[in-house]
This record gives structure tokens, sequence and C-alpha cells, in this order.
């Protein structure tokens, strides 16, 4: 199985933060399932720290390389095939990150890592 990290629960993970549950924390220790980050959550973040909202202690682009070296997490794409997912996808949720990570997840066959309850709604996996 394949995990796909939502913003919020890689942010928790990449500041080492005791907020996630053992489960996912289990999952993260392990090398079992490949990890992924959107590139949208990538973008989520440099958006919301320009404007104030997130506030790094490290550049972005530092901690990104060190999740993808230290903790095996992949930087995943996004494609043209995701806007065939995107009109399919009922309009359940409007934020267009979130929407994208559920598109990819549909796309990828992947489990997202997430307890955000609008993402829940989406015909996907997911695991908290």
């Amino acid at each position: 199985m394949k995990y796909l990290f939502d913003t919020k629960p890689f942010l928790l993970w990449a500041s080492d933060s005791n907020r996630l549950p053992s489960a996912v924390l289990t999952l993260m220790k392990s090398s079992e399932a490949p990890i992924y980050l959107s590139l949208a959550s990538m973008r989520e973040m440099q958006i919301k720290s320009q404007i104030g909202l997130l506030d790094f202690r490290h550049p972005l682009l530092d901690i990104l390389i060190q999740q993808r070296d230290v903790n095996r997490i992949t930087l995943l794409p996004i494609d043209i095939e995701l806007t065939v997912m995107l009109q399919k996808l009922p309009n359940l949720h409007h934020d267009p990150f979130d929407r994208l990570i559920v598109a990819q997840a549909l796309t990828e066959n992947m489990t997202v890592i997430t307890n955000d309850p609008l993402i829940k709604q989406y015909p996907i996996k997911t695991f908290w």
C-alpha cells in the first residue's frame, strides 16, 4: 500500500509533533510502505508561509530535502491526468489543494494520511 500525506499531518510529522496518533508514528518509522507528499502540499505550504500563516524554523526546501533523505518521503508530481480526475470529483470540499490530494490518491490508488473530515467524505482510503 502507498500512503500520501495530507499537508497538516505532514507538518506535524516534520515538526516532530507528538500530536500524531501512534499508528501514524509507527507507519512512518517502518520502512515497509512508500510515503508520498504531493507537490500540491508543497505549494500550499509555500503560499501559507509567504502570507504569514506558517512560520518555519528552516527554509521549506531544506525541510523537504531532509524529509526525502532521512524519512524516505517522495514528492509526488502533479500531472495533466489529474485534471480529468478533478472534474469527476463531487464538490464536497472547496480547498483546491485538498482536492488535488484526493485526486492523486484516487489516480494513484493511495491511502491518505489525514484526519480531515472533509477529505474523508470522498471515496478514498484514509489512515489516521
